[in-house]
């Protein structure tokens, strides 16, 4: 009798490890998670998993699935989509103020531009052209946040 409750005590230590073994793999399997608005930039994604042998799966809202320990190789894939979408002339700003200043002074200098949604981003292009031109602009915006943020940093330093 003793015998079959070591065997029952076992069996269940090993059924418990190999369930949080399983447990474990499953959390380590994760998956993560792209979506274009772009359905020509969703299918260079594609095109490109298959051709590294990347598994994935797209759900009904047009998300690309794939396995997260693959994410250094997707975020790259997608570094180029968006580089070929936009023939690797085009800025995105985290502030509004920028988006507008940015664009503004794009306009002023007669520079045409277009708005592209991706990765969630409002991305501003330009043709490349007109690239040595909106670098000065670019560097003038982002001159701008900085002094935004210094300022800002004064303000929380000085008393009252």
């Amino acid at each position: 009798m003793m015998f079959i409750k070591r065997m029952k005590m076992k069996s269940l230590l090993l059924a418990s490890l190999l369930f949080a073994l399983g447990c474990t793999a499953c959390g380590a399997t994760g998956e993560n998670r792209l979506i274009y608005d772009d359905g020509v930039a969703r299918e260079m994604l594609v095109d490109a998993l298959k051709a590294q042998k990347i598994t994935y799966r797209i759900d009904a809202a047009g998300g690309v699935w794939y396995p997260a320990k693959d994410e250094k190789a997707v975020d790259e894939i997608a570094k180029k989509i968006i580089l070929a979408r936009f023939s690797g002339f085009a800025a995105s700003f985290e502030e509004a103020v920028d988006v507008v200043s940015f664009r503004g002074k794009l306009s002023k200098a007669g520079i045409p531009y277009k708005t592209i949604l991706q990765h969630g981003r409002e991305w501003t292009t330009w043709e490349k052209s007109d690239d040595a031109r909106v670098k000065v602009i670019q560097e003038e915006v982002e001159n701008e946040n900085m002094e935004r943020a210094k300022s800002a940093r004064q303000r929380e330093k000085s008393p009252g």
